[in-house]
């Protein structure tokens, strides 16, 4: 499950993960109208909010989200996903945006998430041939959905 990052405590300081706004937890138990879940220990290792650090914590379940196993694998098409939630979207971008995927589809549209880096392997002529295919090919959206998104399939 996510949990969103406004609970209880303060996560809006420069202390914090401001840039964060959903958190990876396993679910616990619940106790009235409050989880008890515990954030899972890759996200506690970057996290900087003490109140998010310990075992048991209870959130209210409005504050919860259901997790997407398919996010975690970072798909190329939003659209695909199967818990459609703003927790499981940034996830699945994260996901992508760390293997340097920083292209994504969401159907017809393309998401271009800035690297801050070049990624030399999106750029060559290599890649740009296999969507020049694209264009001469009879079934266009079959080909396009074969290859990984990029902006050169836009153009075709």
């Amino acid at each position: 499950m996510f949990i969103d990052r406004s609970l209880d405590c303060d996560l809006n300081n420069h202390n914090n993960n401001e840039n964060k706004p959903y958190y990876v937890a396993n679910f616990v138990g619940i106790e009235g109208d409050k989880a008890k879940v515990t954030v899972v220990p890759e996200e506690q290792a970057e996290c900087k909010v003490p109140e998010l650090k310990g075992t048991g914590i209870m959130v209210k379940l409005e504050k919860t989200l259901e997790y997407s196993q398919m996010a975690e694998q970072g798909i190329p098409d939003m659209v695909e996903i199967d818990e459609l939630n703003p927790a499981s979207l940034l996830y699945n971008l994260m996901t992508r945006y760390k293997r340097d995927e920083i292209y994504t589809y969401v159907g017809p549209i393309l998401l271009v998430l800035n690297p801050f880096k070049a990624v030399p392997a999106l750029g060559t002529e290599e890649c740009r041939l296999q969507y020049v295919d694209i264009i001469s090919s009879e079934t266009p959206l079959q080909l396009k959905k074969n290859l990984p998104p990029h902006s050169y399939a836009l153009s075709a």
